[in-house]
């Protein structure tokens, strides 16, 4: 077995050919549900009509000789968010994180482009493979807008995981749920990655469902200081009502890249000294210049004092020598 989820399993399989490749199936207690065979159809249908490397690709769906519904996809190489989370955990840095931030808005963009809603955004759904990119898993409980199933299946159904459901999926107001729902899932994640922490934490998921319901995500700078321009970014992505949340994920995406290219610009450079500048017009090594510049004000002293006349009158050109006042 590869995975055990809430709703299915999933094995690798080898077919006649030698080819491997993920089965997943529908766990055992779910399949007398005509409601979760309907959805776990679904799924197969949602997974393949996305195209991009970073989603599973489907090769085959369809129910085994015992009644079973299944879908092969592809195997992903990598491992999940979790598990590396639990090896290198958080805090990140804020460049990691905006990297990381990037590679799976670039995923989402995909999918939301298919008119799929993942719904489940969370670091066990998330593989990174030994490159760093991104693999996105578990559509178990994604939609799609022009399909019907969802609202018949779901009604006055919360589903999703505590601590990554934004307000509209945590009241199960389903027909408030679109591509907006998934970046506010983007920015708790983003804030996990760097606080350690989860937003809107509580002591059981049903306290933290309840608090996402009915409360606004505090303030992300008091939590992640020094960092102004991330966490603007997520007090928009965590905003309460999805109008004030970033409009799309190419949105979200261009002002993550403003944040990276802030942090990785070069300080400016110190005003170059006149001794510098000197050296730059005259293009000789700045020691050089060093080394002039005494010698031409001993000779300019030497100068003026030969062309002084011995009396302390006045100069030899007729011009009278005095300090400016």
């Amino acid at each position: 077995m590869i995975a055990h989820g809430g709703t299915s399993d999933v094995f690798e399989a080898v077919d006649d050919l030698g080819h491997a490749g993920a089965l997943k199936m529908l766990r055992d207690e779910l399949r007398a549900s005509t409601a979760w065979r309907e959805r776990f159809e679904l799924e197969g249908r949602i997974v393949g009509r996305i195209n991009h490397a970073s989603i599973p690709k489907v090769f085959d769906r369809g129910v085994s000789e015992d009644g079973a519904p299944y879908v092969v996809m592809r195997i992903l190489d990598g491992e999940p968010l979790s598990a590396v989370l639990e090896r290198d955990p958080a805090p990140w840095t804020v460049a990691r994180v905006a990297r990381f931030g990037l590679r799976l808005l670039d995923v989402l963009a995909a999918v939301h482009a298919a008119g799929v809603v993942h719904c489940d955004l969370k670091p066990g759904n998330i593989v990174v493979t030994p490159e760093g990119e991104i693999r996105l898993l578990d559509f178990g409980i994604a939609f799609a807008r022009d399909e019907a199933a969802r609202n018949d299946t779901w009604a006055g159904l919360v589903m999703g995981t505590p601590g990554y459901m934004p307000p509209e999926q945590a009241r199960a107001d389903w027909d408030r749920v679109d591509a907006r729902s998934d970046l506010w899932a983007v920015g708790a994640l983003l804030y996990r990655l760097l606080t350690g922490h989860r937003v809107l934490a509580a002591e059981t998921p049903r306290a933290m469902i309840r608090r996402a319901a009915s409360e606004r995500v505090p303030r992300t700078a008091d939590a992640i200081p020094d960092a102004p321009t991330m966490t603007a970014l997520l007090d928009r992505a965590l905003a309460a009502e999805p109008a004030e949340r970033f409009a799309s994920a190419a949105a979200m995406a261009e002002e993550l890249e403003a944040v990276l290219q802030e942090l990785e610009e070069p300080p400016p450079a110190s005003k170059p000294s006149r001794l510098r500048r000197l050296a730059r017009m005259l293009r000789i090594p700045l020691v050089a210049v060093g080394l002039a510049v005494p010698i031409v004000a001993l000779a300019a002293c030497h100068w003026l004092a030969e062309s002084a006349p011995d009396d302390g009158g006045e100069a030899s050109d007729g011009h009278a020598v005095a300090d400016d006042p």
